[in-house]
């Protein structure tokens, strides 16, 4: 599983606002992780999860009429 580091908390701030100290290898790890956004086609994937899960359609996929390359890119988890 990957951590979302653009995911705000409910006091609307990232992960890296809430570091106590601003460096480090932690540091350096979230600043290096936000200065390559995630491709589109990984966001894509993980909303199409994320609703397959929501709906507990995860096991279903493999039933869909959809290219197995495509089945299994889905079933990646992350």
């Amino acid at each position: 599983m990957v951590a979302n580091v653009y995911a705000r908390n409910n006091q609307n701030k990232l992960p890296i606002d809430l570091l106590p100290q601003k460096e480090g290898g932690l540091f350096d790890l979230l600043v290096e992780s936000t200065a390559q956004p995630v491709s589109l086609k990984d966001l894509c994937r993980r909303q199409i999860r994320a609703t397959l899960v929501i709906n507990n359609r995860l096991k279903s996929l493999p039933n869909l009429n959809i290219p197995r390359q495509l089945q299994l890119y889905l079933m990646h988890g992350a």
